[in-house]
């Protein structure tokens, strides 16, 4: 057999297992190729700077990278770690990109002292070099400019095998991308390459997505055999940091039909009902007046001894308030006598609270948290931890987070340092964004996302073009979306077009995150036009939802229509979600009527929270679902709703429905929740807080701590 023929045959077998690049972060040569192309045409559109001469070696400076890239001779990373490396220089002195930039620009002297100090740094690592800056600003480059340059150094996993295939898509790249008037050409590496590739190891995969709870018009499969949808995810994990409460309105001496509700009045009805005889809505009443100041913390654990429910919720309530001397008496005495989930529980919603003195009185125990076995503990303490900026807790969590072996436990480390972040911070998110298990690089993604730190998106946009792994690419999206920038528009305009069909629908969301942020920047035509042309209806609600993020009042008829019209109960909910997120009062009678037709409970419940949305002008159609929806959720639901609302009247509602002795336990859950969330003295914080972390990887306990701030 010829040695062409074998190659076909070995591809042929071998190729379809090209996907197991997915389990690590490894990558093929073409991928490090494409990046290089596209930061060339970055570099290339980007305004040239004021001074001539700067502008003349700015200009130089990209052709030597369009040169190293069409040399293809990267730095190579014979360490089989299964990561992605920064390697300034490698054992046989090829250089990084930036190494070779400095080299062709008369500054070896600076490439020899790094690679000799720091020769693993990513540029982020560097950005504080005085000699690296004084030589970036004379080639008119900016730090970021030069992290989005540098690339990892390359393992050539499977190379020798796929080469063939590489060779073609590099050369249609080259001549997609080449400026006009130079010829297009590929040479292959110049290195000797092993016979036999280097085995891919394996890594954790990404866990299965929940089962989905929303139901679907006419047969078919059943809704609780399906996969959620990322977008359903991502969307009920983050939600809360969108939807909140409106500000509790003052009585308006017009208003005849209600007079106003006294917060005593709503502590006494509350009160009430942490008598009652169901447990669940102890809980809620319990956690309610915790919510407002009006239960003592420091007994949450004797409300209830034989109920864990109603122990955990009014733990989930211990570090509200703003008073020093009760935080003081918790975290010195309350939390020490607690033990099992109980101390966990506390421990983790003390990320409600801001001050900076209670996080230093709580410090000694989550530094020892950090490095626990338990995977709870260490989420506790990580959620605990990420409203604050302790030097001594960033130090920890920085050191975990780059160098740990264990891939859970980065995993959850990484929420701590998304806040503030530091240079260093965003260093070992970089370090973390490379690792082996595709569960770091998820989360580390998000916190980079969150962090909004200039040297973050560099880190996300390189990582996008060398990830394998699906689920990271979708969080990658999103993630450029939620830092908010305008230098990642035209990245996220580009996948919503041109990326895999997919991941579209994250990108949209990351297309509205970042509109979300921006008020300068339109993507609604877009996101309508991407929408009509993705027939997968499974993502419909994404683009949906995307809409309301922007903000933009030119969605209400797209999203009137679909909420109407919509083919799944996916996209029917989304649309009012979206709607509750636009805010619009002429959305009020659509939602109304939707509410009292739809066949689908979740999308009534979802038009119930939206109403909630928009003012006392829904109170009316909200307190009448209240008082007459069979369906017991979806009146838990309105009840809700009433809360986010904030008037005087919506009050009334509530309490008036508090006192009807023939409601469900789910409806008085929901009375409960509405007054706590109207009546609430402390403002939200753990729906920000958990932005900043992986679903994925948090425990099933912590998570539902993230979830419990009214």
């Amino acid at each position: 057999m010829s040695v062409a023929l074998l190659r076909s045959s070995i591809l042929a077998v071998l190729l379809p297992g090209l996907p197991l690049l997915a389990q690590t972060a490894e990558f093929a040569f073409a991928d490090l190729a494409h990046h290089y192309a596209t930061v060339e045409a970055e570099l290339r559109r980007a305004p040239l700077p004021s001074n001539p001469q700067i502008a003349v070696r700015r200009l130089q400076t990209i052709e030597l990278l369009h040169e190293y890239r069409m040399r293809g001779n990267f730095g190579d990373d014979a360490s089989g770690s299964g990561s992605r490396n920064a390697l300034f220089v490698d054992a046989d002195g090829r250089r990084c990109a930036v190494a070779f930039l400095l080299d062709r620009t008369g500054r070896s002297d600076l490439t020899n002292a790094i690679a000799e100090l720091r020769n693993d740094a990513w540029i982020v690592e560097l950005a504080s070099d005085p000699e690296l800056r004084d030589w970036l600003q004379s080639q008119g480059l900016t730090v970021a400019e030069a992290a989005r340059i540098q690339g990892p150094s390359w393992g050539p996993i499977l190379q020798e095998l796929s080469e063939s295939l590489e060779r073609a898509r590099l050369e249609r790249l080259a001549a997609e991308t080449k400026p006009e008037g130079r010829p297009a050409y590929w040479r292959a590496p110049d290195r000797d390459r092993p016979t036999n590739p280097r085995p891919i190891g394996s890594g954790a995969g990404r866990p299965s997505a929940p089962t989905s709870g929303v139901a679907q018009r006419g047969g078919g499969t059943q809704a609780t055999t399906l996969t959620a949808p990322e977008w359903i995810q991502w969307w009920e994990w983050n939600r809360d940091r969108f939807e909140t409460p409106n500000q509790v309105a003052e009585e308006d001496p017009a208003n005849t039909r209600a007079r106003a509700i006294s917060r005593d009045q709503v502590i006494e009805v509350l009160r009430e009902l942490a008598a009652n005889a169901q447990a669940d809505v102890r809980a809620a009443a319990n956690q309610a007046l915790g919510r407002m100041l009006a239960l003592d913390a420091a007994d949450a654990k004797e409300l209830d001894a034989t109920v864990r429910e109603v122990r955990l919720r009014a733990l989930s309530t211990a570090a509200c308030t703003p008073k020093l001397k009760e935080l003081h008496q918790f975290a010195k005495e309350t939390l020490p006598a607690l033990d099992g989930e109980e101390a966990l529980v506390a421990l983790a919603a003390c990320a409600c609270s801001t001050n900076d003195a209670f996080l230093g009185m709580l410090e000694p125990r989550l530094l020892e948290a950090f490095e626990a076995t338990s995977p709870d503990t260490v989420a506790a303490a990580a959620l605990a931890a990420a409203n604050g900026s302790k030097p001594r807790l960033r130090e920890l969590a920085r050191q975990i987070v780059r160098e740990d072996g264990v891939a859970w436990r980065r995993s959850l480390l990484v929420a701590a340092l998304a806040r503030d972040a530091s240079t260093d911070d965003v260093a070992a998110l970089t370090v973390a964004l490379g690792a082996r298990s595709p569960s770091v690089r998820r989360a580390a993604a998000i916190a980079l996302g969150r962090s909004r730190a200039e040297l973050s998106l560099p880190a996300l946009l390189t990582a996008y073009e060398l990830e394998h792994e699906q689920g990271v690419k979708g969080m990658l999206l999103l993630a450029a979306g939620d830092h908010g920038t305008g230098a990642a528009a035209a990245f996220l305009r580009k996948e919503l077009a041109d990326g895999p069909r997919a991941l579209r629908v994250l990108a949209a969301i990351g297309l509205g995150l970042l509109a979300h942020e921006r008020a300068d920047d339109d993507e609604t035509a877009g996101l309508i036009a991407a929408m009509q042309v993705d027939h997968n209806r499974d993502h419909t609600g994404g683009y949906l939802l995307a809409l309301g993020l922007t903000g933009d009042a030119r969605a209400l008829p797209t999203l009137h229509a679909e909420l109407h019209g919509g083919a799944t109960s996916s996209a029917r909910s989304a649309a009012a979600g979206a709607l509750g997120l636009l805010r619009s009062p002429v959305s009020i009678p659509e939602l109304t009527l939707a509410a009292e037709h739809d066949s689908c409970p979740w999308v009534r419940g979802q038009c119930a929270a939206a109403l909630g949305r928009l003012g006392d002008g829904a109170t009316d159609a909200l307190r009448s679902m209240l008082q007459t929806e069979a369906n017991a959720e979806v009146r838990h639901a309105a009840a809700v709703a009433l809360g986010d609302v904030g008037s005087p009247r919506a009050a009334a509602g509530l309490v008036a429905a508090a006192r009807d002795t023939d409601a469900p336990a789910a409806v008085l859950v929901g009375v409960a929740m509405g007054l706590g969330r109207q009546f609430r003295l402390t403002e939200p914080q753990l729906p920000t807080v958990r932005a900043a972390m992986d679903p994925q990887a948090m425990p099933a306990l912590i998570a539902w701590v993230a979830g419990q701030d009214l």
